[in-house]
């Protein structure tokens, strides 16, 4: 490649570089795009060990270096840390400026490095890892380059997630029922923009036992951290992922919060638990209660359905509630007793015109249209009802009571 084309090629790089929007995905956008000029996988861990972004993935990274993948947290295994930590070469290496090139001696692979630093401290650095072509002298100007456009940025995003994972931690103590420690949870969401009123769901996550085979909790707990910045909370506990929603921001209100959950649960292939929309984050833990019951009920009654809403079974878990004292039918409303009996007795169908007379507002019209029956049959019909059930249509509480025994009866005949 001539001198011109070289130096238009990096001209080209730089500005799409600098041209990168300042979001969740810099780090990784950045080291893709500078494959163009380095023609080597590119990876950035911190002084820890743990890779934040890279161009092959964790299996890959192991392979290079002859040596098991990256754990769920994209750490090092620890047996190449320590390799690292008591080699007197690296200790040499870890403050130096300017790029250099570090030989791993166990698979000889080299890799080109930039150390990045935090007010004089080194708290990662940037790996080119030499498999796809040697290394060239303008390599080392490129990795300076791409240092120093993503220091500001790889900063901002280390301190955040180490935010996050004492919130992640803190939060795992809350949803157990400790909130001896919700102050200073409350200080790190504040960091975040998050206020203690602003407005949340929780989600309960539960994947599949081939799920939990393939990878663990804590790596969909790290992609829903890390996928969707700012809105979400994700931390895994016992069984299922815990995931506070916060939509005050969302254009599109808790509607656009629920929607961006079901798509990552029908991505992964997961079943869901919603919870009611609460504005007190020190509640969280009877939110995430409400969660856990729309998880088991929707299971149990809508089993094919990825997504469950509290709001959709909400009646069916009081009437559950209520008849842990009572035999269920001891609970239904002596009206609708008397209906289900001249039903059987005369073969009729008044249970289900009173159903979808209440289920339509009692608008005659409608009803009747639904029945596929003439208006007068309809009105004829409720006749009936109140000469049989002696039903008032008039007493909101008695309806109350019709209606919440009628989705009992209904939900009795789906489990059988």
């Amino acid at each position: 490649m001539t001198m011109d084309a070289s130096l238009k090629k990096c001209q080209v790089w730089l500005g799409s570089l600098l041209a990168l929007p300042d979001n969740g995905r810099f780090l990784q956008n950045a080291l893709e795009m500078t494959i163009s000029v380095l023609d080597n996988p590119l990876s950035i861990m911190d002084e820890g060990f743990t890779f934040y972004a890279s161009t092959i993935d964790a299996d890959e990274i192991g392979a290079v270096y002859s040596a098991p993948p990256l754990d769920d947290a994209g750490r090092m295994p620890v047996e190449i840390i320590n390799h690292f930590r008591n080699d007197s070469s690296y200790d040499r290496t870890v403050l130096a400026t300017a790029p250099y090139v570090y030989t791993f001696e166990q698979s000889s692979v080299k890799v080109l490095c930039a150390n990045l630093f935090k007010t004089g401290e080194p708290i990662g650095r940037l790996l080119v890892h030499e498999v796809e072509r040697p290394f060239l002298e303008n390599d080392y100007s490129y990795l300076a380059i791409l240092r120093d456009v993503i220091q500001r940025p790889f900063i901002a995003f280390r301190d955040e997630l180490r935010n996050t994972t004492v919130a992640d931690e803190l939060l795992r103590e809350l949803l157990s029922g400790d909130a001896n420690r919700f102050p200073l949870l409350l200080r790190l969401l504040r960091q975040r923009g998050w206020k203690q009123h602003d407005a949340y769901i929780v989600a309960r996550i539960r994947l599949s036992d081939r799920d939990r085979r393939i990878r663990s909790l804590q790596f969909f707990t790290n992609d829903l951290n890390n996928s969707y910045d700012h809105v979400f909370i994700a931390t895994s506990l016992r069984d299922d992922i815990a995931c506070i929603a916060r939509y005050s921001d969302l254009a599109g209100g808790v509607a656009e919060a629920i929607t961006m959950l079901t798509g990552f649960a029908e991505k992964n292939g997961f079943t869901l638990g919603i919870s009611h929309s609460f504005r007190d984050f020190e509640r969280v833990l009877h939110y995430w209660k409400q969660a856990g019951i729309a998880m088991d009920l929707g299971n149990r009654l809508n089993p094919g359905n990825c997504r469950h809403l509290f709001v959709d079974y909400a009646v069916e878990h009081m009437w559950h509630r209520a008849t842990s004292e009572f035999d269920e039918e001891a609970l239904i409303a002596p009206e609708v007793l008397e209906l289900q009996a001249y039903d059987q007795t005369h073969d009729g169908s008044y249970l289900q015109t009173l159903n979808v007379y209440l289920n339509n507002d009692m608008n005659a019209s409608l009803t009747a249209r639904i029945l596929n029956i003439q208006r007068a049959t309809l009105l004829f019909r409720l006749k009936r009802i109140t000469e049989i059930s002696q039903l008032d249509f008039q007493n909101q509480e008695r309806l109350l009571h019709v209606r919440i025994s009628l989705q009992s009866k209904l939900l009795q005949n789906q489990q059988a």
